[in-house]
């Protein structure tokens, strides 16, 4: 979800629904939040071109 957070900036919140803490644990130790972190990291950087 996109949403404005003022002085020109906005707010993205992602949700991740999992069935348990085991598939939580799983989907963590897979790598998911440094691809997340290096996703919103190259997007900031094609925003700030823009």
């Amino acid at each position: 979800m996109f949403e404005p957070a003022g002085e020109g900036r906005t707010r993205v919140t992602v949700l991740s629904v999992v069935t348990g803490r085991e598939a939580r644990d799983a989907i963590l130790a897979g790598g998911m939040e440094h691809g997340v972190v290096e996703g919103h990291q190259k997007l900031d950087a094609l925003l700030a071109t823009s």
